[in-house]
Order: structure tokens, then sequence, then C-alpha cells
């Protein structure tokens, strides 16, 4: 059985071994009970959130937040069952420097969010087609 605790120590281990913030972040994607654990490469994707800032720069709140959480991000989990009642969606996230028993802290995404929002979506789906599955929540 997989759990949360193994993903921390795989987490611990890519550290020690690369001496600074890992290559990837954890995506943890939750639906209908499943929990699907994936990865999405850091850099890219901090590469993405600067490109949408600088062609979009009226409009770009949800970017410039995730600018400034990419690099110390930990992990981001999507609970699909969550955003489906919410008016906007919302992303949880653990920072690197968190101790263990914090709660995890929660970004929720100002309007317009479309864009973000569809490649976070994207990387919800890659994680739920290719990453590893785990009955149950996280």
């Amino acid at each position: 059985k997989l759990t949360f605790d193994f993903f921390n120590k795989l987490l611990e281990v890519q550290l020690m071994q690369e001496k600074k913030a890992p290559v990837s972040i954890l995506l943890f994607y939750s639906e209908d009970g499943i929990t699907y654990l994936g990865t999405i490469d850091r850099n890219v994707f901090l590469d993405k959130m600067k490109k949408i800032i600088s062609w979009y720069p009226d409009c770009n709140q949800n970017a410039t937040r995730l600018v400034d959480i990419i690099p110390q991000v930990e992990s981001f989990m999507i609970h699909s069952e969550i955003n489906r009642t919410q008016d906007v969606p919302l992303i949880e996230y653990k920072l690197l420097t968190m101790n263990p028993h914090e709660n995890n802290r929660v970004l929720k995404l100002q309007r317009p969010y479309s864009i973000i929002w569809a490649i976070i979506d994207q990387h919800c789906f890659e994680t739920k087609k290719h990453g590893v599955k785990y009955i149950g929540q996280i």
C-alpha cells in the first residue's frame, strides 16, 4: 500500500541527492476516491508561468502567485470533488520548508483563471493517465 509518508521519503532521498530543490514537484490528483501521483517539471512549469506574466501583463495574478510558490513547493494536491463545489478552483500545496505536521496551504485562483487552470488540468489528466494509482484519499 502506497502512503503519503512513502512519497515523502522518496522526496527526501531526491533532495539529498540533488542538494537543492528537486527538479520535480509532486502532484497528487484526487478524483472519485482515487488519488493519482505524478510529477511536474519545476523549471518548465515556472517558465510557463513567467511567459504568461509577460504575455498578459494586466491579467496575471494567478501566474504571479505561482511564480512565487513554484521554487519552494514540494507538492500540489488537486481534489476534483472539492473543486466541483467551488466557484473558482483551488490548489492545496506544501512547501519544502514546512514542518511535516503543518497544515497544507491553499491557493484559491482568481478570475480570470482559465489559462492557468487549463495548464494545471492537463497535468492532472497526464497524472491520471500515467501516474501511480492509490485507492483512497491522501
